[in-house]
């Protein structure tokens, strides 16, 4: 199962007897297939665990990587390794 399936369950409000419609959340009737107090506390988990650095994860960390800003632009500071591969 990939993970952005998993997430996108996690975040379904079905599983707590809830159902959307037309951006809508409504009571199903169905059996909920967990408590809304641990849907809330998986929702809360999520949201704690969001990447709000608005950096992604890579395998070359760098300790400014997404805390220094461009002043004009606003754009995140890019991290490059550049490799030289000049062929002989």
């Amino acid at each position: 199962m990939p993970k952005s399936t998993l997430h996108r369950m996690r975040r379904n409000p079905y599983y707590a007897d809830y159902v959307r419609r037309n951006g809508v959340r409504h009571e199903g009737n169905h059996a909920p297939l967990v408590s809304q107090e641990l849907f809330d506390e998986v929702q809360n988990l999520l949201d704690a665990r969001n990447n709000t650095a608005g950096e992604k994860r890579r395998v070359h960390q760098h300790y400014l990587k997404g805390s220094v800003l461009c002043a004009p632009r606003g754009a995140r500071l890019c991290i490059t390794k550049a490799v030289n591969r000049a062929r002989q």
